[in-house]
């Protein structure tokens, strides 16, 4: 509800832009810090043909737009052949921009987005649309970090709702598989892989054995796709839960196809999280998340399944 009251307002804020400063077409990128990522599709209007225009799923952090959402001023373009970022790009050919205007937006010491203005004729900006465009980014920069702070509280609670569920079963049984399991289950959970998978590897000797998955169905599947990792590399490549296991430190993958040692399992999977589970500097297994989409898991997922870890170390411990 909370999201798309937040979309409702974005809307009305393009809106209200394009009527009050008489452009062509406005665009608005949320950022989302957590995961480091801006929110796509934008929020636009007067936008031509969207469908193409933001047929990406995933804005590239070296592109233009972050370069200018990470800037510290406002980026005037009254001429689009004098301007290096954008011109002969795709979208400014298609759309038929001849000027525009790029606002980082800012609220607290947060960034949160930016916004475009766009024009498909030669204009000058004047003080006076400034000032308009001014009040319209800062009403657009507040209304997304309010948002971002009501759904990140509603986050921690939920995190701490599923971790303290994880640590009463922890607590409460020596069955380790039945640990392992709900672990799992909480993982998969709170890093939002609900629909995609989660597992627990252990180490023995120096294979690495998936003992638990979410959906329990994918268990036998993964053990049967992907069978005991080696650790030394000599039958099978390590994956990117093996590497987790041979640094001892958790591996965040924003593009699986991009990774020489991933392991696949599901096609689907982009993005992957992998913790170890440490007892001293001891390696005892990793949890595992999968997710559908690229760059989806950020620094409240690491610490989640830190967390977690902890809980299935000190399970196996006992």
């Amino acid at each position: 509800v909370h999201e798309r009251g937040l979309t409702d307002t974005l809307n009305s804020i393009v809106e209200g832009t394009r009527d009050v400063i008489n452009c062509d077409a406005a665009t608005l990128y949320a950022y989302d810090e957590s995961k480091g990522e801006l929110i796509t599709p934008p929020t636009y209007t007067g936008i031509i043909n969207p469908e193409e225009a933001y047929r990406h799923k995933r804005v590239r952090r070296t592109s233009s737009i972050f370069r200018l959402m990470n800037g510290e001023s406002w980026h005037i373009v009254n001429d689009i052949t004098k301007d290096d970022l954008f011109l002969g790009s795709d979208f400014i050919y298609r759309e038929k921009i001849v000027s525009y205007i790029a606002i980082p937006l800012r609220a607290s010491t947060s960034r949160v987005g930016v916004m475009f203005i766009n024009y498909r004729t030669p204009h000058m900006f004047l003080p006076e649309e400034l000032t308009n465009i001014e009040m319209f980014a800062n009403q657009a920069a507040v209304a997304i970090y309010n948002s971002q702070l009501y759904m990140r509280a509603q986050q921690q609670a939920r995190s701490l709702n599923g971790l303290q569920k994880a640590a009463k079963i922890v607590s409460g049984t020596l069955d380790i598989q039945k640990v392992l399991v709900a672990i799992v289950e909480q993982a998969a959970i709170l890093t939002r892989v609900e629909g995609d998978s989660s597992h627990i590897a252990l180490v023995h000797g120096r294979r690495l054995h998936i003992r638990a998955s979410y959906p329990i169905l994918h268990l036998n599947k993964v053990n049967k796709l992907v069978g005991a990792i080696d650790l030394d590399g000599k039958e099978t490549p390590i994956g990117i839960s093996g590497r987790a296991v041979e640094t001892r430190q958790y591996q965040l993958v924003h593009d699986v196809r991009k990774d020489p040692d991933y392991l696949q399992y599901l096609a689907s999977t982009r993005s992957l999280l992998a913790m170890p589970i440490l007892i001293n500097s001891k390696v005892m297994g990793v949890i595992i998340v999968e997710h559908q989409r690229m760059g989806v898991f950020g620094k409240d997922d690491v610490q989640v399944l830190r967390t977690l870890a902890e809980y299935a170390a000190t399970a196996l411990k006992n």
